[in-house]
C-alpha cells in the first residue's frame, strides 16, 4: 500500500467512525459523547493537515479557516456554553435540548466526508507558475471600477443603511441602488485583494493597497465586519503564499486578537452609534466566555438544533431549501424561483427564522450549513453536499498553482470560508461564477486594448 492509498484508507476510517458515532449517539444531551466527538475533529483534522501536500505547500488557505469556523458554529456550545450559559445571545430563544448530541455528530459526519473529497489521493504540481499577460494593465483596470462602484455605493446611501442596520434602525434586506451597487463592488474589491499580491508595479501596489484598508476602515465603522473580514481572509492567505510563510499558531492569535477588536467596535456601534466608549468597555468586560467574540459563528450552533429537530419531526425538503442559491447568478432569479411555487422561507437561509417568528419578520436568525444540507436529504444529504464541497475546494486548490481562473476561485472560497458555516451551503457559488465572469470579460478587454495600443 502507498502513501496515497494509505490516507485514502485512514480518511474513509475517519468517515465510518463519524457515522457509528452518529447513529450511536445518545438521543440525550451528553456532555462527554459530545467531547469525544470535538477530540475526533481535532484528531481528523490533524491527520489532514500533516499529510496533504498542498495543504503544507499552501500553509494558510481555505482549508485553515474553514477548519476553524466551523469548530466554532458546530462544536463549541455544547462544550463551553451549555453547561454554564445555556442562554446565551440567540439560544435564549427556544430549541429541543436532547437533540445536541445527536447534531453535533451528525456535524462530524458532514466534515469528515468534507476531509476525505478535499484530501489528495496523487502527486500534484505545486510550482506556482502564474501568468497574468498584462497585469498592471488589468490591475489598473481593477482599481478603477472598484473604486467607481464604492463611491457610488457611498452616494446611494450604503454605509448609511449599514450603520442603520446595526443600530436596529434600517433592514439589511431593503432593495435599494445601494443593494445592485454593492453586489458588484463586493465581487471588485475580493478580485483586487487576491490581484494585489500578482502585480509587479510598485505604484498600482501603493494605490489598490490604500483603496483595499480605506474600505476595510469604512466599512468597520458602520458596525458590518462581513466585508472587512473576507477581504482581511484574501489578505492573510496572500501573504502566506507568496511573501512569507506565517505559523499556524501566530494566525491563531491574530484571529483572536482580531476578532477580539472586531467585537469591541461592534459594542462600540451598537449603543445608538453615538461612539459610548465607556459602555463598550463595561459590555466587553462583562462578557462571560472566552469564546465570545465567536458569538456570531456560535449562534448558528442553534440553528444546526432546530434543522435537525425539525427533519426528524417532518421531514426533509428534496433541495428546494437550495433553489435560490442554485439559480443565484442568474439575473431575476425571483421569477425562475416562483415557477416551483415553493414558499419564500424555505430559501437562503430563512427557514429558522421563519420556525421562531413567522413570516415578514425583520430580524433574522441565521442559518448553518450542516443543518440545510441535512434540511435538503437528511443523512444523504450531508454526506453528499460535504464531499462534493470538498471535491470543490480540492479542485480548485490544486489548480491554483498554474492557473489564474482557478486561483481567484480559490481565493474567493478564502474569503468566503468564514461565513460558509453560517449560510445555506451553495451561497458562496454566486459570488464565485461572477468573480470568475467580470475577471474574464475585464481581462480579455485589457488584452484587446493593449493590442490595439500596439499597432
Amino acid at each position: 500500500m502507498n502513501k496515497y492509498s494509505l490516507i485514502f484508507f485512514v480518511n474513509s476510517v475517519f468517515c465510518f467512525s463519524s457515522l457509528i458515532l452518529y447513529f450511536f449517539s445518545p438521543g440525550i444531551y451528553d456532555f462527554y459523547y459530545c467531547l469525544l466527538i470535538m477530540i475526533c475533529y481535532f484528531a481528523f483534522n490533524l491527520f489532514f493537515f500533516l499529510f496533504d501536500e498542498t495543504i503544507k505547500r499552501i500553509g494558510i488557505g481555505f482549508e485553515f479557516f474553514f477548519f476553524f469556523a466551523f469548530l466554532m458554529a458546530n462544536f463549541i456550545y455544547p462544550i463551553f456554553y451549555f453547561n454554564d450559559n445555556p442562554n446565551v445571545s440567540l439560544f435564549s430563544f427556544s430549541f429541543n435540548e436532547n437533540i445536541i448530541t445527536k447534531s453535533t455528530s451528525l456535524a462530524l459526519v458532514g466534515y469528515s466526508f468534507y476531509i476525505l473529497g478535499a484530501t489528495n489521493y496523487k502527486k500534484v504540481n505545486l510550482l506556482s507558475n502564474l501568468n497574468l499577460k498584462n497585469n498592471n494593465t488589468l490591475g489598473g483596470g481593477y482599481i478603477v471600477l472598484t473604486l467607481m462602484f464604492y463611491l457610488m455605493y457611498v452616494f446611494f446611501g450604503g454605509l448609511e443603511l449599514l450603520t442603520g442596520v446595526y443600530k436596529g434602525e434600517a433592514d439589511i434586506e431593503e432593495v435599494s441602488l445601494s443593494s445592485y451597487t454593492y453586489v458588484i463592488f463586493e465581487i471588485l474589491i475580493l478580485t483586487l485583494t487576491w490581484l494585489f499580491f500578482l502585480l509587479n508595479n510598485r505604484v498600482l501596489k501603493t494605490a489598490s493597497m490604500i483603496l483595499i484598508f480605506s474600505v476595510i476602515v469604512g466599512m468597520l465603522l458602520t458596525g458590518s465586519r462581513n466585508l472587512s473580514v473576507a477581504i482581511l481572509l484574501i489578505i492573510f492567505c496572500g501573504l502566506t503564499r507568496y511573501i512569507v510563510k506565517v505559523p499556524k499558531i501566530i494566525v491563531l492569535i491574530l484571529i483572536f486578537i482580531g476578532a477580539s477588536i472586531m467585537y469591541f467596535i461592534q459594542l462600540l456601534r451598537s449603543f445608538g452609534g453615538r461612539g459610548d466608549a465607556d459602555l463598550a468597555i463595561n459590555a466587553f468586560n462583562e462578557s462571560s466566555g472566552f469564546f465570545d467574540p465567536f458569538l456570531d459563528l456560535i449562534i448558528n450552533n442553534r440553528n444546526l438544533y432546530v434543522l435537525v429537530d425539525f427533519v426528524d419531526n417532518f421531514n426533509y425538503v428534496y433541495f428546494y431549501n437550495i433553489l435560490t442559491s442554485l439559480f443565484g447568478f442568474l439575473p431575476s432569479t425571483q421569477i425562475i424561483i416562483s415557477l416551483f411555487n415553493i414558499p419564500s422561507y424555505f430559501f437562503s437561509g430563512k427557514f429558522t427564522t421563519f420556525l421562531e417568528f413567522g413570516s415578514n419578520s425583520t430580524f433574522g436568525l441565521g442559518t448553518n450549513m450542516v443543518g440545510e444540507a441535512y434540511l435538503s436529504l437528511g443523512l444523504v444529504g450531508v454526506v453528499l453536499v460535504f464531499f462534493l464541497i470538498g471535491r470543490v475546494v480540492r479542485f480548485f486548490r490544486n489548480g491554483s498553482f498554474t492557473n489564474s481562473y482557478y486561483s481567484l476561485a480559490y481565493f474567493i472560497l478564502i474569503s468566503q470560508s468564514v461565513f460558509m458555516v453560517r449560510m445555506d451551503y451553495l451561497f458562496w457559488s454566486r459570488k464565485l461564477i461572477w468573480a470568475l465572469l467580470f475577471f474574464f470579460l475585464i481581462y480579455q478587454f485589457t488584452i484587446l486594448l493593449n493590442l490595439r495600443f500596439k499597432k
